[in-house]
């Protein structure tokens, strides 16, 4: 391999690492915060066969750190066939301030959760909507903290969402992915271009619902966390904002099978098709970047090169996991980062071949395909 074609495989390297440095610079972003705001508050909660995760979910609902004047959560059942009513129901009694909420049928053209939500949206009171999920649990000070940032022109907050602290290796390697993708995702919003956002914890004032004509004026989306966000960002001017606040982390539950989180993970490459231009150069450039490795090693005996390139990829990752990883006390899982990236790649190409012949998802049990229109049926 001569000179020129070290330079040329060697490009979209660097511009892998040179986008890491200006992700990183976002995550850095400071915003500024009202300790004393108070604003009305409705927390949803869609739950679809949560029978083994919600119970811990409500426990951290009815803990925080809320005037419970301000304060409505409403748990909504989304057409749920295992024990989920009856955990709800039994659990919400002599609670004044949650509400329970049964849906039988789904809104025309919306996703499952997405009827879910709106449908919750439309009971609710709050002039902050606030979104988690069944499956995580929340710190005391979530809402309180969120609601702080809420300043004259933010319309959404996002929030990071991380794992429990564990000692097995696939959960490391979960965890990890969440706080690359999230690290992105802040980053990118720190620079003033929104993405995408986590949609078991995220907050946004109701008027911007309104504006965008809520989740049925953004239209049918498998990732219904993202549409919003990205409506929200293309026809208001309301900031959206991403900082890395502990206070703000939500503790989410690990798929248990790589093949739930294989399915996780395609939902979530379907449904960002449409995302920013931006957010296609980062996709683009981290393929590239990880086709070049790949190639390195499958068809050249260049070791010394193809070490150089895993460690350059390896930096980028490391300079923009590591503020919020650290920010979030969960830097223990640095030292995973290289079996990581090698897990990271794998599930990757395996994800790209798998689009190539089939774009269908499913989820909580239900089928979607997409279509030439890009609408799931």
């Amino acid at each position: 391999m001569n000179f020129t074609w070290i330079i040329l495989l060697s490009i979209p390297l660097v511009l892998y690492l040179v986008l890491s440095l200006l992700l990183r610079h976002g995550l850095h972003r400071s915003y500024a915060i009202h300790k004393n705001l108070q604003l009305s508050v409705s927390v949803i909660v869609a739950a679809r066969n949560e029978a083994e995760n919600i119970l811990d979910c409500l426990h951290s609902l009815v803990n925080l750190d809320y005037p419970e004047n301000l304060l409505e959560i409403i748990v909504v059942n989304d057409r749920s066939e295992d024990r989920t009513e009856h955990i709800i129901t039994e659990f919400i009694k002599g609670k004044s301030h949650f509400k329970y909420f049964k849906i039988s049928s789904v809104i025309q053209h919306l996703s499952g959760k997405a009827s879910a939500i709106f449908q919750a949206i439309d009971e609710s009171k709050g002039d902050i909507i606030f979104i988690t999920d069944a499956d995580c649990v929340v710190p005391e000070e979530w809402v309180r903290k969120m609601i702080s940032y809420f300043l004259d022109r933010v319309g959404m907050v996002a929030g990071f969402t991380l794992l429990d602290h564990s000692k097995n290796l696939f959960k490391i390697f979960q965890n990890l992915d969440w706080g690359y993708m999230l690290s992105v995702a802040a980053g990118a919003v720190g620079i003033g271009i929104p993405l995408t956002c986590i949609g078991n914890n995220f907050a946004f004032r109701r008027s911007v619902y309104d504006e965008v004509g809520g989740y049925e004026g953004v239209g049918f989306s498998i990732t219904e966390d993202f549409a919003l966000l990205k409506a929200i960002a293309e026809r208001t001017n309301w900031e959206i904002i991403f900082p890395v606040d502990e206070d703000c982390l939500v503790k989410s539950k690990p798929v248990k099978t790589l093949r739930h989180f294989f399915s996780q993970r395609r939902r979530w490459a379907i449904g960002g098709q449409s995302v920013h231009w931006f957010g296609k150069i980062l996709i683009g450039t981290s393929l590239i970047s990880h086709l070049v490795f790949i190639g390195l090693f499958m068809l050249s005996q260049k070791y010394f090169l193809f070490i150089t390139f895993f460690l350059i990829i390896l930096t980028g990752d490391y300079l923009l996991v590591k503020f919020p990883l650290n920010r979030l006390n969960s830097s223990q899982y640095l030292k995973y980062l290289p079996l990581y990236k090698i897990f990271f790649i794998s599930y990757s190409v395996t994800l790209l071949l798998s689009l190539l012949f089939s774009k269908k998802v499913i989820w909580k049990g239900i089928k979607y395909r997409l279509t030439k229109r890009f609408k799931y049926s």
